[in-house]
Parts: C-alpha cells; sequence; structure tokens
C-alpha cells in the first residue's frame, strides 16, 4: 500500500514498529521517495530498516513513548501496532501529543468483525495468538478505540484478508 500522494517532501513521519509485525514497517508502506521516517524500534526493527533503500533515521522508544518531541510530526502512520498495544488508551494519548496541529494518524490494522461468526472466532482464538504474536489482539475494536481517543476518522476501507477483518483509514485529533 503506498502512502498517498498527498504526504509531502519535508512532512515528518512517525512510523512504530516492533515485534511480531517489525516488517509492516517495511512492507506495508512503499516509501521510496518518500520523506525520512523516524521509527521507534526494537532490536528486530532495527535489522529490517538496515536494509531499506530510504533514508530511516531509527531511535529508540515505543508505544507509550514515542522517541520525537511533542506536536512535532506531520503524520503517524500506525500498521499492524494498535493490536499489540497492551495499554491502547495511553498509545493514542502519545500518538496525539507528538502530532502537529492539523497532524493526522494513518492506519491499517486488524478490526473486530462485524460478522459474528468472525468476530467469536477471533475472540476464541486472542488469548493464544496473542502470546505468540507480540500481543496481537485480531478481536480489538480499533474503530471504536480511534474514535474514543478523540480522534475523527476521515476516510476508512474495510476489508477481510486470511478470514480476518481489517481497516484502512485516516484520522484526526477532533
Amino acid at each position: 500500500m503506498p502512502l498517498p500522494a498527498d504526504i509531502r517532501p519535508g512532512d515528518v513521519i512517525a512510523v512504530p514498529a516492533t515485534g511480531a509485525y517489525r516488517y509492516s514497517m517495511a512492507s506495508t508502506y512503499n516509501l521510496t521517495g518518500r520523506p525520512p521516517v523516524i521509527a521507534a524500534a526494537d532490536g528486530a526493527a532495527r535489522a529490517v530498516a538496515a536494509d531499506l533503500s530510504i533514508p530511516v533515521r531509527l531511535l529508540d522508544g515505543d508505544l507509550a513513548r514515542l522517541p520525537v518531541p511533542d506536536a512535532s510530526c506531520d503524520v503517524v502512520v500506525c500498521s499492524l501496532i494498535l493490536c499489540c498495544s497492551s495499554r491502547v488508551t495511553g498509545t493514542f494519548r502519545e500518538i496525539r501529543s507528538v502530532l502537529r496541529p492539523g497532524g493526522e494518524l494513518r492506519f491499517y490494522e486488524h478490526q473486530r468483525s462485524n460478522r459474528w461468526p468472525v468476530a467469536l472466532l477471533s475472540g476464541l482464538v486472542t488469548p493464544l495468538w496473542s502470546r505468540a504474536a507480540d500481543g496481537c489482539h485480531p478481536a480489538r475494536d480499533i474503530l471504536a478505540e480511534v474514535e474514543r481517543a478523540g480522534f475523527g476518522v476521515e476516510s476508512l476501507d474495510r476489508f477481510a484478508f486470511r478470514g480476518f477483518d481489517h481497516v484502512v483509514g485516516v484520522a484526526r485529533p477532533r
């Protein structure tokens, strides 16, 4: 999925990356020709970033403490990372704090299904899946969390991938 063309050269982008979904930093977004990326990274994410053909500035941090100053980012991109947050409220509070006025959150995440059999199955596999996949919660209602955190969703696409629901969207603090 390429980053939309409306992200301008010079925009500061934060891309949290960690654990099981560390590869999402490199594979979910085609960052060729885009501005440098600031990533809160663990050791595995550092190894992936070393192979990228784009300039990436890696800073130590985590979802509760993004390693950039408050109000310094035009965009925060979350790709299969909000589902892994153990303290999702704190994660959204941190995302809000690093966004500049008018900044936006772009996300690609698992989403609790509207189809009850899939929602039930997702809920049943979550305890085991979470242990195997760095805390991933495929049954988490990310859209409700985005709204609860005070973001307004401006665009949204829902789709199923490998039987599980996903969402891609853009949101801004209200």
